[in-house]
């Protein structure tokens, strides 16, 4: 059996990573959440104080403060990441996070994506095991895999991964339309929409083996914006 592990000092790449993705993504949805706080025509708030100087500071804090638990969770996780091989096949372990299990000729597709890293896919995508690009000797790796596999590695195209900031400026766009229009033509699509979408992420969410307990767990908070939503949607088209 030959086992692979996280190299050291790999996760600093991982959490540069992490940051330049996660950082825009935050900061657009708060300035959304900002929005609809302001021009929800359902809000009885009234005041001559201007209180988005002491807000957004408060909510950057809190906002840090969760990337921070965020990272530090994620770097436990990287840094239990082992990576198995054997005679029959692959196996991928890392704390808190479902096992998952690869037999060489269960394997469908083998992508290599631009910054180096593997993603091993099998019959169902839900036990598609994602080697990082800091994994140790990628290159016995990726000969382990040639040797045992008839399928090629090639190259994968991340064009979801682009595509992620503009899918959240329309999925938060769609959710600001909700609370702010009073059109319920315009109110009824977008928050249609909006809540299949809610529920399609929450389910990939749950099955997804490469999402840890602890985030599968916090992503029934998702639940709850469902709701708020269909609420929204009840009361404009009632009213």
């Amino acid at each position: 059996m030959k086992q692979f592990k996280i190299r050291e000092n790999g996760f600093k790449e991982i959490r540069k990573q992490i940051l330049m993705r996660a950082i825009p993504i935050t900061l657009i949805a708060m300035a959304v959440g900002l929005v609809i706080f302001e021009f929800n025509p359902t809000n009885n708030y009234a005041s001559d104080v201007n209180v988005y100087p002491f807000l957004i500071p408060i909510l950057i804090g809190v906002l840090a403060f969760g990337l921070n638990k965020g990272i530090k969770r994620q770097k436990a996780i990287y840094d239990t990441y082992t990576l198995e091989f054997d005679d029959e096949g692959v196996t991928r372990n890392q704390i808190n996070t479902p096992s998952i299990r690869l037999a060489f000729n269960e394997i469908t597709s083998i992508k290599k994506s631009n910054q180096g890293g593997l993603v091993i896919s099998g019959k169902s995508q839900v036990n598609s095991i994602i080697i990082p690009a800091q994994i140790d000797d990628m290159t016995t790796i990726e000969s382990i895999l040639k040797e045992n596999c008839t399928i090629q590695i090639g190259i994968s195209k991340p064009l979801i991964q682009r595509l992620i900031i503009p899918f959240l400026i329309v999925v938060l766009g769609l959710m600001a339309v909700t609370y702010i229009s009073t059109n319920k033509i315009l109110v009824s699509i977008s928050g249609t929409i909006i809540t299949a979408i809610m529920i399609w992420s929450l389910i990939k969410i749950q099955v997804n083996k490469n999402i840890d307990k602890k985030t599968r767990r916090s992503s029934y908070w998702i639940i709850l914006v469902i709701l708020s939503i269909l609420g929204i949607m009840i009361t404009k088209l009632m009213n």
